[in-house]
């Protein structure tokens, strides 16, 4: 037994070593001829890039550098090429028929090339038929016959590594089945002694481990933190300390009695007790575990909830129910008290989420307050920005008038019921008290008597004030917020709902305040103060305006200059007052003969400025006569004292005919102004060169 043990370690690794070197041996001889024949590719490619440089030569009949040197190059690697070649995986006879070729064939093209570049194209033309092709042929038939045996070499080394290998695993296979047979021999014989001493040991352990899963069992059943009750036939037969705990009872008060002693008559679902614990027995001992909520009761007569786990449990005795009874009584109060807190949080992030959204809205209305240009588009966005803030009222804008004496409603919103459009300050509460009014019903005796016979529905009145001055009232009122939304009417305005009304309120008196001052800014900075008339600042601009659109359109236009005839003697003779009361008058004659489209302006002095839009000249000329008529027909009074006719002297230009430019038709106008003054004033002249 021993000297085959030793045969086997010893004869085994060696054959096995010996068939892997022979293997590595055989391998490494493959890859050299496989290497062989890819240099031999190589060469066949050099061979046919020489073949093609020498055509080249003799196609164009000439030895050019560049071709020599390439022709060259390609023979020095071909050589290099061959001298990879392994010298151990030769084969003797055709290896030296190819470098015998080889040799022929770059010798005839050495000296094919000596002939050509002697000049002697045509003798070399024949030696390259002769000599030089014959011998290329000759290469590559020579290529392809050792590229064949290096091809043959591969597949008979790689056949010998296999049989090598086979041969190597058959000898230490055989080895080792000799081993094994005997190993399973003397095996056998110590199996049958082991199999017996195991069998008592398991025997051994088996009782052992049944005593200790009992006691186990016996210490989690005791432990366990829920109430365990076993349920055989219809009544407990055993339970463990916790559910005497929970029960507030002994062991003896439990075990014996039914479920049901247990139980209110009825679920909090509605159910019979008894019916509902038939049906979850019935299912448990169907294989089917059951979990569901009960309402128990204790020996002492208190409710407690608790989640139910039964289960079927199967013994060689007998077939039982496993209850396992864990109180919920807290977690239940617990989880109404997080359902109550979820419900106020809910309710708070609603509110949130309100007023975010009503700051939003805020904001945007701010924002598209500022950039209104005049009252009417600020009264649009509060209407969309209240429609959007309060969607379930209805409201109106009501604006005090400039003499303070009216308040109109300019703008309204939802389902607005008709209201005193137009009424004075008196009948609205917030007018009078300068703060919000708030009317909960139409039986109030404090309603505003501008609601008229509204319908009984709670309303809020909002002064809007700003620097101390009531610019009128934001009004809302409880009803649906969209004609098609039949609503109840409502009683009365929350907290949030008047508060958010008051911001409303002060966002737009402000945005009107900035819109009234802006306006009355703009109106000081283009008007004159006297006449009323638009000044020379703005005639500049409006003039460069209309000239544009003239001659955009190709519509004439003209300027009309006139001039307050020895108006220095009348100011000199009446005092500066008297020449004030001339010059207004004047100003509201001007605006009273001119279109809504011309523009009159005030140029300075007593001199004055008309744009009269898409006029002819003749037009034009008319509209100056009859000025110039009416201004003599104007009767002046001041300070009790009536003065004597006034005379104008117009001058007219004409666009394009007089000038295209404000500047040039200005400048036009002056020089027939000037010239109507030096003809005897009273008077128009028509164009710079009077007519």
């Amino acid at each position: 037994m021993a000297r085959i043990r030793w045969v086997v370690i010893v004869g085994t690794p060696a054959v096995a070593i010996c068939t892997l070197v022979l293997v590595a041996y055989l391998l490494k001889t493959a890859d050299n001829s496989r290497q062989a024949q890819i240099t031999m590719a190589q060469v066949q490619v050099y061979a046919q890039k020489i073949d093609a440089l020498e055509w080249q030569v003799m196609a164009e009949r000439r030895v050019a550098p560049g071709t020599l040197a390439e022709l060259q190059n390609a023979k020095a690697e071909l050589r290099a090429a061959v001298s990879r070649l392994p010298s151990r995986t030769r084969p003797g006879r055709i290896f030296q028929e190819f470098m015998a070729a080889l040799a022929s064939y770059l010798t005839s093209v050495d000296q094919e090339l000596l002939l050509a570049e002697a000049g002697r194209f045509e003798e070399a033309r024949k030696f390259d038929s002769e000599e030089v092709d014959p011998h290329f042929d000759v290469l590559q038939q020579k290529i392809k016959e050792l590229s064949a045996e290096y091809g043959q070499r591969v597949e008979s080394v790689v056949y010998r590594s296999v049989t090598g290998a086979t041969i190597g695993v058959v000898l230490a296979t055989s080895i080792i089945l000799v081993l094994f047979q005997r190993f399973e021999r003397a095996k056998h014989r110590t199996k049958e002694a082991l199999e017996e001493v195991r069998r008592q040991h398991e025997l051994i352990l088996t009782k052992d481990a049944l005593k200790q899963s009992e006691a186990k069992f016996k210490t989690l059943f005791e432990a366990a933190n829920d109430a365990i009750l076993i349920v055989h036939g219809e009544r407990f037969s055993d339970c463990n300390l916790r559910a005497e705990t929970l029960f507030r009872c002994g062991k003896e008060d439990i075990v014996g009695h039914s479920p049901l002693d247990f139980s209110p008559s009825a679920q909090p679902d509605g159910r019979l007790s008894s019916e509902k614990a038939a049906e979850k027995i019935q299912a448990a001992l169907r294989g089917l575990p059951q979990f569901f909520e009960w309402k128990h009761v204790r020996h002492d007569g208190t409710f407690f909830d608790v989640e139910v786990s039964l289960n079927r449990v199967i013994t060689p005795e007998a077939e039982y129910l496993q209850a396992i009874v864990r109180d919920v009584t807290e977690r239940k109060r617990a989880g109404g008290e997080l359902q109550q807190a979820n419900k106020k949080l809910s309710i708070a992030v609603s509110a949130m989420e309100r007023r975010a959204s009503e700051s939003t809205h805020l904001s945007e209305m701010g924002g598209l307050l500022q950039s209104c240009q005049n009252p009417a588009e600020a009264y649009k966005v509060v209407a969309w920005a209240a429609e959007q803030l309060f969607p379930s009222v209805s409201g109106a804008l009501c604006v005090t008038s400039p003499s303070r004496n009216m308040v109109e409603a300019v703008v309204a919103w939802g389902a607005f019921t008709p209201m005193e459009s137009v009424f004075v300050p008196e009948d609205c509460w917030a007018l009078r008290r300068g703060r919000p009014h708030y009317t909960e019903n139409a039986a109030s005796s404090l309603r505003c008597r501008h609601l008229g016979d509204a319908p009984s529905q709670a309303s809020i009145c909002i002064p809007m004030l700003a620097q101390g001055e009531a610019l009128g009232i934001l009004h809302l009122r409880g009803g649906a917020a969209k004609p098609d939304e039949p609503l109840p009417g409502r009683e009365q305005f929350s907290g949030d709902e008047q508060r958010l009304a008051e911001a409303v309120a002060e966002h737009v008196a402000l945005a009107l305040a900035n819109l009234s001052l802006r306006e009355r800014l703009r109106s000081q900075s283009i008007r004159d103060p006297l006449t009323g008339l638009f000044n020379r600042r703005y005639l500049e601009e409006s003039l460069d305006r209309e000239l544009c659109g003239a001659a955009r359109k190709q519509r004439p236009l003209a300027v009309i200059m006139l001039d307050l005839d020895h108006f220095k003697r009348f100011n000199d003779t009446f005092g500066h007052e008297a020449g004030d009361v001339v010059l207004r008058e004047v100003g509201k004659l001007l605006q009273r003969n001119l279109r809504g489209e011309d523009i009159a302006c005030r140029y300075g002095g007593e001199e004055f400025v008309l744009i009269l839009v898409e006029a002819p000249i003749e037009a034009a000329r008319q509209r100056a006569e009859q000025i110039r008529a009416d201004v003599k027909q104007l009767i002046v009074e001041h300070a009790g004292q009536t003065f004597g006719a006034v005379t104008l002297s117009l001058g007219i230009a004409a666009f394009p005919e007089d000038g295209q430019t404000s500047n040039g038709l200005v400048n036009a106008a002056d020089q027939a102004l000037y010239r109507a003054k030096a003809a005897g004033r009273d008077r128009v002249v028509v164009g710079p060169t009077g007519s």
